[in-house]
This record gives structure tokens, C-alpha cells and sequence, in this order.
């Protein structure tokens, strides 16, 4: 039989454990309160981490298309020009980005231009000594040391943690291992011209090319003025060896036989078509360099080259077709030799360059189409990393 003393023990106990409960509840919940609010902290300095990284990016692309300058032709540009303009840009574009509801500055010591030799490679650094620069990479910080601030925090200063540091990375690269070329179905910048290496590397390499022509890239306007930059007659190219070449001036036939004006006004016009390469090589690409196994079972690089039919004749009637690209990007064939003369004419093609049209005339005596090189990094330029460099193609890409 329960006593009184008995029962006032039971409900003592009752009312101990429910004090237990309560006091738990009220720690757990505690306890989670503090665990979602510093969730929602760390969601928010994701966000601006994914703010910043973006403005890292875009900074760094912008720093890189500094390298497809045209200035890099003239006889006086160095290193410390094309430091200064890629540094300039990323600045520029680094500052159009916002995080945490400003907008961000960069800093110059942030920002490393450079070379990267094996962009492919994510352990090869940036070399400040090698040339020509090729990379830029951009860090842009949320710190108290930085001038954009640390970033702030809601429900950690619970915990006495009142803001936190965090920086992103980001570097691109002009890629100019061109290893081919892959036209569209509609076309693309490379045109039915051949010029001789000899006289590239003359005019343009070696800087002796005429400068009669200024190229205004942000008007798109030309001018009968120097900039400092060669130029070269890409057509006719009269030049004749002890081999061939006599009766023919340069143009390439893509046409199966057929030397039509309209087919070849077309090709330059438009550009060579996917199709019209495959009719003519039995591949829609032109591969100028790949990796092949040695007999000694050794991943070896080897240039590949083409032998392509010429068609005789300078067709004054192709002048509109010319007219049409002055003022774009055109793309030209490089010949090594060339045997035989008018419609047996074979050019050995063993690369293409590229340049701004600037001026076409095939009616006088002096007839002539001229360019000035310039950087192309369209999608049709296909980079083989152990291919050599070219000065006027390329890609440019993040890749880290």
C-alpha cells in the first residue's frame, strides 16, 4: 500500500524528468537555431565566392585578348606593352563585376602576366621570363587587407565571427599551338590563296613589308596611313621557281576541276566550306601537325602537308568577291614549293595565316590584294599542344 511519503517521491521524480526535458529541448533547439543560421552564412559566402570567381574569370579572359593585338606585329612592341595593356584590361573588366551587392576592384600586384608553356598541364606555372606571353591570371579578394572588404556575416557573430576572407582564381590563356584548321558548313575566314613561306617570313616575320594602310579595329575604318604594321600582297603571287609556277598566281582550285569564276568568287567571299574541303582532301580538316608512336613505341610530333592543284589566270572579274572581305579576317595558305606550271601547278601547303583585308584592286598594273596579320581565335583553329606556335592563331580559353 502506497503512502503518502511514497507518492510525493513519484511525482518528484515525474517533475524532474520533465524539467530534464525541457531543459534539453531548449539546448537542442538552441543548438539547431545556431546551426541553421550559420548555414545561411555559409550559403552566403558561397554566393559571393561564386561572384567573385566569376569576376576572376572575366578578368582574365579580358587580360588575354590583349595578346591578340595587332601592336605585337609593329617593330618596337615588347614585354613591358603587352604587360601593361593585358594588365589594363583585366583591371577594367574585373571592375564591371559585383560581389556582395559592390562593385569590386582588383589590384595590379594581383594580377601575373606571363607564359604558360603546357597550358594543358596543371602543374606548369607562369614564367615572367619566357616570351612571348601567352597568360594571364587574375586573384581577386574579399579581405580586410583588400580594398573590397571582408565578407560580412549575419548569425556567426553569435560566435564572435564577424566576417571572413576568401579569394578566387582564375587564368587564361591565347593557346597558339595550331595543329589545323576545321571550316563550317557555312564557310569561315580561310579563302583559295596560297603565298610562299619565304615571303611571309620576309614581309611580315621580318618586319620588310610595306606600311600603307592603318586599321582602325574599333571603327573598322582603313586610312592611307602607316601603323607601324607590314603588309603583304597576298595576290597575285607571281613568283616563279626553276620547278613551275609560271601561269599561275596564287589561287587554289577547290573545285574538282572546275576554275569557274563564280565557285572560287564564292569561296572567297564566304570561305571554303566543310564540303568543299572534303571533295578536295577526303576530310573536312586540314591537319598540319599530330602526335604519331615511334617505332621505339615514343609519342612523337610530325607536320603534315598537302599537295594542292593551282588554277592559272588572274580573274579581274573576282575583284567584287575581294571587295566584299576588305576590312575582315581572312585566312591564306602557306606553300613550301611549287611544281609545274598553269592548271598542272601543285603547291605544297604546309600552314595558313591570317590577316585583315585591306585593300583589293585587280584592274590596273599594280594589282593587288593586300593584309596586315592579325590574331584569329575562332572555333575553326584546332590546337594540338606539342604543334608549333603561330603568331597570328590561336584560342584563348580558361584553364584554370
Amino acid at each position: 500500500m502506497k503512502t503518502l511519503s511514497s507518492i510525493h517521491g513519484l511525482l518528484k521524480q515525474k517533475f524532474n524528468r520533465k524539467s530534464a526535458v525541457i531543459v534539453w529541448t531548449a539546448i537542442s533547439i538552441t543548438t539547431l537555431i545556431g546551426f541553421a543560421a550559420l548555414s545561411l552564412d555559409l550559403g552566403y559566402i558561397q554566393v559571393v565566392r561564386g561572384q567573385i570567381q566569376r569576376a576572376a574569370d572575366s578578368a582574365a579572359m579580358a587580360g588575354v585578348s590583349a595578346f591578340t593585338s595587332p601592336s605585337q606585329f609593329t617593330a618596337n612592341y615588347n614585354r613591358d606593352d603587352i604587360t601593361s595593356l593585358a594588365t589594363s584590361r583585366a583591371l577594367a573588366y574585373g571592375a564591371k563585376n559585383s560581389a556582395d551587392g559592390k562593385f569590386l576592384i582588383l589590384a595590379a600586384s594581383n594580377i601575373l602576366v606571363g607564359n604558360l608553356a603546357h597550358p594543358e598541364s596543371m602543374t606548369d606555372t607562369i614564367s615572367t621570363s619566357t616570351y612571348p606571353y601567352n597568360a594571364v591570371r587574375c586573384t581577386v579578394e574579399k579581405s580586410t587587407a583588400s580594398a573590397n572588404g571582408a565578407v560580412p556575416t549575419f548569425f556567426a557573430k553569435i560566435w564572435g565571427i564577424n566576417n571572413t576572407a576568401i579569394s578566387a582564381t582564375a587564368t587564361a590563356v591565347l593557346n597558339t599551338h595550331l595543329g589545323g584548321y576545321k571550316p563550317g558548313t557555312n564557310g569561315g575566314p580561310l579563302i583559295p590563296i596560297t603565298i610562299d613561306q619565304a615571303t611571309w617570313t620576309d614581309m611580315i616575320t621580318n618586319k620588310n613589308g610595306a606600311d600603307t594602310y592603318a586599321f582602325d579595329y574599333e571603327t573598322k575604318q582603313i586610312n592611307h596611313s602607316n601603323d607601324g604594321i607590314p603588309e603583304i600582297n597576298i595576290y597575285p603571287d607571281k613568283k616563279k621557281t626553276d620547278t613551275g609556277g609560271s601561269g599561275n598566281f596564287g589561287l587554289l582550285n577547290f573545285n574538282n576541276g572546275n576554275n569557274s569564276v563564280n565557285p572560287v568568287g564564292d569561296q572567297i567571299q564566304n570561305g571554303l566550306t566543310a564540303d568543299e574541303v572534303t571533295r578536295t582532301i577526303g576530310s573536312d580538316t586540314f591537319v598540319f601537325y599530330k602526335d604519331v608512336i615511334s617505332p621505339s613505341n615514343e609519342v612523337v610530333g610530325t607536320s603534315i602537308t598537302y599537295a594542292l592543284d593551282g588554277t592559272p589566270g588572274l580573274k579581274a572579274s573576282l575583284q567584287s568577291a575581294f571587295t566584299s572581305r576588305i576590312g575582315t579576317v581572312v585566312g591564306v595558305f602557306i606553300n613550301s614549293q611549287v611544281v609545274g606550271p598553269g592548271s598542272n601547278c601543285v603547291y605544297t601547303i604546309t600552314g595558313i595565316q591570317y590577316g585583315i583585308l585591306l585593300a583589293a584592286d585587280l584592274t590596273g598594273n599594280n594589282k593587288a590584294v593586300i593584309i596586315q596579320p592579325t590574331v584569329y581565335v575562332g572555333s575553326e583553329n584546332i590546337i594540338v599542344p606539342d604543334a608549333p606556335t603561330n603568331p597570328t592563331a590561336g584560342r584563348i580559353s580558361l584553364v584554370r
